[in-house]
């Protein structure tokens, strides 16, 4: 409806229910923060500022899925490249026609993604609500937009812990089917209803990290090269802290290292670069114990010469500190005394005898 010539088009009663989907005693409950501007415009019956911050808050639509389930995502190559992101992952078959590349996490913010065909984000999607930092936090990626919706933008399938109707790329993970397959206990439960806490089951799958969800879904979609990039895991010093290491890696990679195993035992090829420390030990248990106990001293030496250093210079530090302190005080003090001099007045037979003094000290001055 148009009023004179020259005002905009108001939007009245009709529109506003109409454009919300919402009836007029349950639009007038609600609590708009509207400026007084926008309320004298809604009150003179203009309900355009309403409408406009009803589509801004209001709940999104479900988007349109653009995968199907799991089981109709199928193998496109025959051999895969699983990324992480430790520093190996530059050594990745980016450029490689043979290869699928299959990312997790927030890693397409690093990586190419000319060839990526899965993506992985196992994480409890609430962990992404707490944004602790307002430039790059939990739910943002680097140039600030929500994680999320970077997700939902991935022109691949993202398999996530459910079947997120807000994101047009998720796709739930399979975690019944790979629970059951790769069982280290090789029982074969009937799952009646989907997997939610391993408390409720006798028996647990074997999962600790993404890279192990990913090899486990890459052996059973049936790749004959399972290549690993880019996860390391390394498990810190078990020396220095007699094998109960903090490391989140620590007892992540026992899991990623037995789905490896299971994949050498059924005849699948497994790349794994010369830089990265999954597969590998400093000296084999044994036959090399002696070489490895002297690395393990040697080591040790090392690191007791440089913490000596450390407590040396930390007490120089405070020494030092000391001293500063000391100075600090002395030239307070001498500011009081300029202080207490300058607001002196002394008999003109003081000034004359330290003129004299003076003269007869002439090095005096340079002290001064």
């Amino acid at each position: 409806m148009t009023e004179e010539a020259g005002h905009e088009e108001k939007v009245t009663e009709d529109v506003l229910v109409q454009s919300t989907n919402l009836p007029p005693p349950q639009m007038m409950s609600l609590n708009f923060q509207l400026s007084p501007e926008q309320f004298n415009a809604f009150m003179s019956g203009d309900y355009r500022p309403v409408v406009e911050l009803i589509r801004a808050t209001a709940p999104k639509k479900p988007v349109v899925k653009l995968f199907g389930s799991w089981k109709d995502i199928q193998r496109k190559k025959d051999k895969v490249a699983i990324v992480g992101f430790a520093d190996s992952r530059t050594e990745a078959p980016y450029n490689d026609p043979e290869y699928e590349i299959w990312g997790l996490n927030s890693l397409f913010e690093n990586i190419p993604m000319d060839h990526v065909t899965r993506w992985f984000e196992i994480h409890d999607r609430k962990l992404f609500a707490m944004d602790t930092n307002k430039e790059v936090g939990l739910g943002l990626t680097r140039d600030g937009k929500p994680y999320m919706e970077a997700l939902g933008r991935l022109p691949c399938p993202v398999y996530m812990i459910d079947d997120y109707h807000d994101i047009a790329t998720c796709v739930r993970y399979p975690i019944e089917e790979m629970i059951s397959e790769f069982d280290p206990q090789q029982r074969r439960t009937e799952w009646r209803e989907p997997f939610s806490t391993s408390a409720k089951l006798d028996w647990n799958g074997y999962f600790t990290n993404s890279i192990s969800y990913m090899i486990a879904l890459a052996i059973h979609a049936g790749y004959k090269t399972i290549a690993i990039y880019g996860v390391d895991m390394a498990t810190g010093n078990w020396w220095e802290n007699m094998g109960n290491n903090n490391s989140e890696y620590y007892f992540q990679r026992p899991s990623c290292e037995y789905y490896i195993g299971i994949a050498v035992g059924r005849g699948i090829k497994i790349e794994i670069p010369s830089s990265a420390d999954l597969l590998k030990a400093r000296f084999n248990y044994g036959v090399e114990q002696i070489p490895d106990m002297l690395w393990a001293v040697k080591v040790n030496k090392l690191m007791k010469s440089m913490s000596d250093r450390m407590n040396q210079s930390q007490q120089n530090i405070m020494f030092n500190q000391k001293q500063v302190d000391q100075y600090i005080g002395a030239n307070e003090c001498a500011k009081e005394l300029h202080k207490i001099w300058g607001a002196c007045a002394y008999d003109k037979k003081f000034y004359d005898a330290m003129e004299k003094w003076l003269k007869d000290n002439p090095d005096a001055m340079k002290v001064l």
